[in-house]
């Protein structure tokens, strides 16, 4: 009896111990290069005007919003947009990096230490979530309640009392105040417990489970469910774009993110997945319905996204953090399997898992590291004359840039920015009128124009022959090449007005 106690409390110690070394690396990885100007992204101004007005528009559900401002209250951060939304960076590393940790203790609780460690190393190298760790969105924030969610059935799947019932709760209630399709994730949890309990305790568990789901996403998001219209609106701008999607299809589905699979998740992650479904199929008889769960979840919110009309990798983020646990379980069995064959497999296939994410990691770890715009302001100083008169799409953001009161993004010359495009200031020969010496656009805007198809509208035609007339004619000054953040390098061009 005593060597078990001794046994346990070693291997929870060196779990816990796992579980803060990748935690904390993650957290030091994600917040690095995270104070690049709050403007440059499209939807960090209005969560900041959000936090310093105290006005909300519940286009999401308050997790994100409020922790900001518990921390910026406790922390007596200065009540500016940069600093604020500096702050909103800083937990959304932190709720990435708890995530990191949560799932490294399922795959370990699931599949052992190997399982664990790899599930770790596989998520915090993984470049999608490093990369939506630098952003004051909730991405991240559902994700720490999906993490929490899982760990927490996995748990119920084997002692199935009301403690474990609360704490599914308490996550669900997580995920639902992080994003609103969090209540998928809750309505999943929840036909766990009603299905796999039976008499009186399944409607007790039930009840304990929506009681902590509820008082968790009560303390979160009272403002909401005080404001019932406010919530009903931000519920339907989460939701709309299903139904848009679905009349602009008539009902037909497509199938979106295939390009996907062997990308973002790599071949040796889907190897592993299938070799844990396999082994799950091999002995279905005795797996817990939290095994289906677990196993089919990735693949069917991946098919689920595509109803939404928009496509966008961080969509994926929940499905691709539980794919890299499905990969380290399948990995971790076939390297139980003893032979030496299949342990070196198993070792080829870890390895080269976690490779798979490194290029692209530093790739975005670099492009974190420097900034496009306060390039071109250098050299706009050193090279311009001040006088000169700069016209500019919106995107370049110089406008911004100059209101923003950091030294380093000052410049002297006089500025002239279109509503969207340089295009709508006028034509070439309206800007040199005007007197307009330099045309400063943003490949990030143009790209799609160039590309109108031949039903466009007059508007977007006569600004793609704007763009065209400098792109195929002239010679940039100075530019530079959009990157893998496009917030950071969109592409940028500098022209000068032809006499």
């Amino acid at each position: 009896m005593l060597d078990c106690r001794h046994t346990f409390r070693s291997h929870f110690k060196i779990q816990a111990l796992a579980f803060l070394f990748f935690t904390l690396a993650a957290f030091l990885l994600f917040t690095r290069h995270n104070d690049f100007p709050f403007y440059y992204h499209t939807d960090e101004p209005s969560k900041a005007k959000q936090i310093l007005t105290g006005q909300r528009n519940f286009h999401h559900p308050l997790m994100m919003l409020r922790s900001t401002e518990w921390l910026v209250g406790l922390a007596n951060i200065p009540p500016t947009p940069q600093a604020v939304v500096e702050a909103g960076r800083d937990l959304s590393g932190f709720f990435a990096a708890l995530s990191v940790g949560l799932l490294l203790l399922l795959a370990w609780r699931l599949g052992g230490a190997f399982a664990g460690i790899l599930c770790g190393a596989l998520l915090l190298s993984h470049p999608v979530l490093f990369e939506l760790a630098h952003y004051m969105k909730e991405d991240c924030a559902l994700l720490v309640g999906v993490a929490a969610t899982f760990y927490s059935l996995s748990f119920y799947s084997i002692k199935k009392s009301a403690l474990s019932a609360f704490f599914a709760g308490l996550s669900a209630g997580l995920a639902v105040s992080g994003k609103y399709i969090g209540l998928a994730i809750a309505g999943i949890a929840l036909i766990q417990i009603l299905f796999t309990t039976h008499g009186k305790e399944r409607w007790f568990h039930a009840l304990v489970f929506l009681t902590a789901g509820l008082l968790i996403f009560s303390a979160i998001n009272w403002e909401l469910i005080l404001n019932l219209t406010g919530a009903r609106s931000g519920i339907d701008n989460e939701f709309k774009r299903f139904a848009l999607r679905a009349e602009e299809t008539k009902g037909e589905f497509k199938v979106k993110y295939l390009n996907s699979f062997g990308n973002l998740i790599s071949v040796p992650i889907l190897i592993g997945s299938a070799i844990w479904g396999w082994k799950c199929w091999i002995n279905r008889r005795s797996e817990p319905l939290f095994t289906w769960i677990l196993l089919l979840f990735p693949p069917v919110f991946i098919l689920a996204l595509g109803l939404a009309p928009v496509e966008k990798e961080r969509y994926l983020l929940p499905s691709l953090a539980l794919f890299c646990v499905l990969g380290s379980l399948g990995i971790s069995e076939l390297h139980k399997l003893g032979r030496s064959n299949a342990r070196i497999f198993a070792t080829l296939l870890a390895v080269s898992a976690v490779a798979f994410h490194i290029p692209l990691l530093v790739k975005y770890y670099i492009a974190f590291s420097f900034d496009d715009r306060r390039e071109l302001i250098a050299w706009l100083r050193d090279n311009i004359s001040g006088d000169a008169l700069i016209a500019c799409d919106n995107r370049v953001k110089l406008a911004e840039a100059r209101g923003s009161g950091d030294p380093v993004f000052s410049f002297p010359q006089k500025l002239l920015s279109g509503q969207s495009s340089v295009a709508d200031i006028g034509t070439i020969d309206d800007l040199r009128a005007q007197g307009v010496v330099y045309v400063v656009i943003c490949e990030q805007y143009y790209r799609p124009l160039l590309k109108a198809k031949k039903n466009a509208d007059a508007q977007s035609i006569a600004r793609g022959r704007f763009y065209r007339s400098f792109l195929e004619n002239e010679r940039p000054l100075w530019e530079s090449p959009s990157g893998p953040i496009a917030y950071l390098h969109p592409g940028l061009k500098l022209y000068s007005i032809p006499p």
